[in-house]
């Protein structure tokens, strides 16, 4: 019945939460735990509507389904635990009457802990992940990413987006925009950051903002650029991307480190851009600066929006503004569903059977969409693959079974 999609889903969304990962940068390594489980559930996600359907008529797809319900409730603990140890050092530090040495001891056995954990859970989904291929499901959901460069590929090559695609972000968007053009500083250029919990279209808000037709008209920015950063911060690649985002052609492979800085200003020189830097997470101050120093060759005027889910990222990067992307209103998600499911525009004055069924599964929907908390990319999931079913019975199963997992 689709049961697991929607806790799934969930689960991707809770690992890129700024209160789990605040915790896992608390301990070496954990954050890159973390993100190998999201990538492994969003490999799995896609070919979850096909193995449920399935499991009642294969015993190993059923099997396959329930390790992979052991896994994530698992999972789903874990998070709850980390939440809990984060409350709960936020509690010491503001009451630090405990000796210095209990808080080590202990500070170090939760570390142990939690740390062995994810690494025990991660090798098991990981097993889970590789054991599908044997069944040859089908993919109703798309998969968010496979691997790294190919994720980072994908996210390049789509920058432009329509206007229509970018749902209840209008606001959002036009308060960027403001940040964007009116940073007081003293330095040439300036860089404003969007953060946000993963999810909730930080990409989708910096592809429209740098396709929009005031960032180019009236001598605004002589150049735009985009590429996407993602996890490994690698100066080489990145200067390569941004060659590539300059002048449309790839950097010749064999170019060393400093051709490829020299080629990147001679580019920028003198002219006033806009950078986009989608999906970034590095928070070594350093590794900024070597970027930031070959940047700084635009005209006065240039600036640098960066999309990331941490605050410590656009402290990093010395961020003249931080706009904080929150989830979507109660309008603007339903609008985003009726889009999604396809029940945007269906309805007239005659009242047919067809009309009566729309109604009905507009009434199912909302109830439906009070569960999803307003989180896009969560709306986007659910609302597709109910778009694939449109019969009441399938929508009202799927709306109990979001009741009983809560």
């Amino acid at each position: 019945m689709s049961s697991y999609i929607i806790i799934t889903a969930d689960i991707i969304f809770k690992l890129g939460s700024w209160a789990l990962r605040q915790f896992g940068s608390l301990w070496g390594g954990v954050n890159a735990e973390l993100d190998k489980l999201q990538h492994s559930l969003s490999a799995i996600q896609a070919v979850l509507h096909d193995a449920e359907e399935k499991q009642f008529k294969d015993h190993a797809v059923k099997v396959w389904v329930s390790r992979l319900k052991d896994v994530l409730y698992e999972i789903d603990d874990l998070i709850d635990e980390s939440s809990y140890q984060t409350l709960r050092r936020q509690v010491l530090a503001k009451h630090r009457r405990n000796r210095k040495q209990v808080r080590i001891i202990s500070k170090f056995k939760s570390k142990w802990k939690i740390g062995h954990k994810i690494k025990e859970i991660r090798q098991r989904l990981k097993a889970i992940n590789e054991d599908k291929n044997q069944f040859s499901f089908c993919k109703n959901v798309i998969e968010r990413r496979d691997d790294d460069e190919g994720f980072r590929n994908r996210r390049e090559s789509h920058s432009f987006i329509l206007e229509d695609e970018v749902i209840g972000r209008n606001d959002d968007k036009e308060a960027v925009i403001y940040l964007l053009l009116n940073s007081n500083t003293k330095e040439d250029i300036a860089i404003v950051s969007i953060v946000g919990m993963g999810g909730l279209g930080k990409t989708a808000l910096a592809q429209s903002i740098y396709t929009h037709y005031g960032m180019t008209n009236d001598g605004m920015f002589q150049m735009k650029l985009l590429v996407c950063v993602s996890e490994e911060f690698d100066l080489k690649i990145i200067i390569q991307k941004l060659i590539e985002s300059a002048t449309g052609k790839k950097p010749e492979s064999f170019l060393q480190i400093d051709s490829l800085q020299c080629e990147l200003r001679k580019q920028i020189d003198g002219k006033k851009y806009l950078l986009v830097m989608d999906d970034v997470w590095n928070e070594k101050k350093e590794e900024w600066l070597h970027l930031k120093r070959l940047l700084m060759g635009g005209a006065k005027g240039s600036r640098i929006l960066i999309t990331t889910r941490s605050e410590q990222v656009a402290k990093t990067f010395d961020s003249t503004a931080t706009y904080s992307l929150q989830t979507l209103d109660p309008s603007n998600s339903w609008l985003l569903f009726q889009k999604m499911t396809g029940l945007e525009g269906r309805s007239n004055n005659k009242k047919t059977k067809l009309d009566q069924m729309n109604s009905n599964l507009m009434q199912i929907g909302k109830e439906i969409l009070s569960r999803l908390k307003g989180v896009p990319l969560v709306i986007r999931t659910i609302g597709g693959l109910l778009k694939d079913n449109k019969s009441e019975r399938f929508w009202l199963s799927f709306k109990d079974t979001l009741q009983e997992t809560g």
